[in-house]
């Protein structure tokens, strides 16, 4: 029953290490998102201005 026991444990320990993975990929993600959210407004801001500057 130990190795049963022992199997299990590691089996416990891999999923709790891929959840954590995962959570951090998800954070990366995020903050990667924000990012290219903050610069696309950026981007669209400057050129509606140049739009405005020419009409």
């Amino acid at each position: 029953m130990v190795p049963n026991k022992n199997s299990a444990r590691n089996r416990m320990a891999i999923l709790i290490l891929a959840a954590m993975n995962l959570s951090k990929d998800f954070h990366e993600l995020k903050i990667q998102h924000a990012e290219l959210e903050k610069d696309m407004e950026n981007k669209i801001s400057s050129l509606m201005n140049k739009i405005e500057k020419g009409l």
